[in-house]
Parts: structure tokens; sequence; C-alpha cells
């Protein structure tokens, strides 16, 4: 039936709050979970850039901090990330999104 769920993050409490949730379904389902965050495109100003890269790197530990989580209940986990852009690089799979 299902082999994986995509489980959307944007690093807000509500985004967080399903999580649970979608671990119990997978777990009963037997199927593995992609927790995936979008950010938004970088920034032209050189400033703007090094805020980007400090948001990126808390972007990318909360999701390997989430992840760890759904695993501790012996759920497979792939946390991904993938800037923002036109949706067929996330549709391409892998190849436009970043294992964290």
């Amino acid at each position: 039936m299902y082999t994986n769920i995509l489980v959307p993050q944007d690093g807000s409490p509500a985004s967080a709050s399903i999580l649970p949730y979608v671990t119990h379904l997978a777990r009963n389902l037997g199927a593995r979970m992609t927790l995936l965050t979008v950010l938004e495109p970088a920034p032209p100003s050189r400033r703007a850039a090094e805020t980007e890269g400090q948001g990126q790197a808390e972007a990318h530990a909360a999701l390997r901090r989430q992840a760890e989580g759904c695993r501790d209940t012996g759920t497979e986990v792939t946390p991904l990330w993938s800037r923002a852009g036109p949706p067929r690089r996330l549709c391409a799979g892998r190849g436009g999104a970043t294992r964290t």
C-alpha cells in the first residue's frame, strides 16, 4: 500500500506536533517517512546571505533532531531539505532535494 509518507516541516510547533501521529501511522503501515523542509531562495545581499546561512544551519539541525525523535520509535526516516524553486526540482526526487 503506502511505502513512504512525505511530511512537510516548516519549523513551526504546528508542523512538529503532527510527527507523533505520522510516526504511528508509518509504523502501523510498515512505511518509511521523509521529512521535508523547503528553504527560501538565497537573498541577493552579502549580509542577508550570511543570515540565511545561519538560518539554513538551524533548519538542518532542527530537521535532524526531528528525524532522530521519529527513529527512536523504530520508524525509518529520511530528512531532506531543498531551496524553494520550480516544483519540478522537488518532483525530480533526490536530484532536487538534499539529505541533511
